[in-house]
């Protein structure tokens, strides 16, 4: 990738300086104990072909090169990711890391079919964390349909996530538990929309989102020199073997269909925040 002569900028828009032609890449399967397990051949794609694009930035988004594979990952194996040059087996660049697990959203529980935020109240939100899950994110998807006053009949479905809280950390052992003032709920909406519309409140999801312990890792690097007297330099953090990067697991737990409360609703419709939303 680098050059002397040549600047990092113009080589990031280089496709062809971006990317090894040959390479393998492959994922060790194992359990705890034996580091030895099956091996998966990762195939190379154009992430494009596969539905996903790059954001433009300093780099080249077309093609963007990823290594993929569609086995069913199980819970309690470790998985290594090991990446040969040339076919030198010798010169290995490799990872591991445990898979986070499935957890039980406690609540709200399961016969729950409706979310309340009110003002001057708080609202619980709890869950068991599985012992590979070190990190959390707690999110709302608000789902709703809305159209121009001047239009009513050109109605969208649309969408806003509202993040509760980006990093989570329990205790060990300990049932993580986050509280939110219901009138956060009533902010976040009148932040995030505009007046002019007729609008319906479809649903509401809860998800949330585990990570293992290098993606706790990850973010507690990029935080050490945050603050006033910080220098703005961000550490570099890996946990790959000869190379730089982070190689880790996440598990997504999301609990869909919820109506919002009929008091919520109300002050959603008529409270002095809202209430020319369009509810």
């Amino acid at each position: 990738f680098l050059d002397p002569s040549t600047s990092a900028l113009v080589l990031g828009q280089e496709a062809d300086s971006l990317y090894y032609d040959n390479i393998r890449v492959q994922l060790v399967e194992f359990q705890s104990g034996n580091s030895n397990g099956n091996i998966y051949q990762l195939e190379r794609v154009n992430a494009i072909d596969e539905g996903f694009t790059r954001a433009e930035g300093i780099f080249a988004t077309t093609p963007n090169i990823l290594y993929k594979h569609t086995i069913q990952i199980k819970e309690d194996f470790t998985y290594r990711i090991e990446i040969i040059k040339d076919g030198d087996t010798d010169n290995k660049i490799e990872a591991e890391t445990n898979i986070c697990q499935d957890f039980r959203l406690t609540s709200p529980g399961n016969s729950t079919t409706s979310l309340r935020f009110r003002p001057g109240t708080e609202t619980s939100f709890r869950w068991s964390p599985p012992s590979n899950s070190k990190v959390f994110n707690l999110k709302v998807l608000i789902n709703y349909k809305e159209a121009p006053l001047t239009a009513p009949s050109n109605i969208t479905s649309k969408q806003l996530t509202w993040v509760i809280d980006s990093k989570i950390v329990p205790n060990p052992g300990d049932l993580a538990r986050i509280t939110v003032e219901g009138d956060k709920f009533f902010d976040f909406m009148a932040n995030s929309l505009e007046p002019g519309f007729v609008r319906t409140l479809d649903s509401l999801d809860v998800e949330v989102i585990s990570g293992a312990e290098a993606i706790l890792a990850y973010i507690n690097a990029g935080q050490i020199n945050g603050g006033i007297t910080s220098s703005d330099l961000t550490p570099n953090y890996t946990n790959i073997n000869e190379g730089f990067g982070v190689f880790s697991s996440r598990y997504y737990k999301n609990r869909t269909g919820f109506s919002l409360e009929a008091l919520t609703l109300d002050s959603l419709k008529d409270g002095y925040l809202t209430r020319d939303l369009g509810f």
